[in-house]
């Protein structure tokens, strides 16, 4: 996954670009969960720390694992932070849920928050 986050990055630095040039005030912070090995960190960012989550998106970890990961939890643990009403949520993964049985985590969390993921 680790080669594909420089291009991720710079999609959402182009994107965020974009929408400053035509004025528009799309998104207003940002969340970034890190998964890997069965372990993830959830970290929030205002719109004023843009550059310290870019930076942060690029240092993701190159540590090689399985083909198999928790993701559901750390899905849901973004309903546990402040998030804008129907913001968007973006998933970047190489692997395989290890943990499909917490799928409800995620549709029961959002049912409130109604954010496309």
């Amino acid at each position: 996954m680790a080669q594909y986050v420089p291009s991720i990055a710079k999609a959402i630095d182009l994107e965020v670009q974009h929408n400053q040039v035509l004025g528009q005030d799309v998104y207003r912070g940002y969340i970034l969960v890190k998964f890997a090995n069965n372990d993830y960190t959830t970290q929030q960012y205002t719109i004023l720390q843009y550059d310290q989550f870019l930076n942060d998106l690029n240092m993701t970890s190159n540590i090689q694992g399985g083909c198999n990961d928790t993701t559901f939890e750390p899905i849901a643990s973004v309903f546990n932070t402040f998030i804008y009403n129907k913001s968007p949520l973006y998933l970047f993964t190489d692997v395989v849920p290890a943990d499909p049985d917490k799928w409800q985590l995620v549709t029961e969390s959002n049912t409130r928050a109604k954010m496309p993921v």
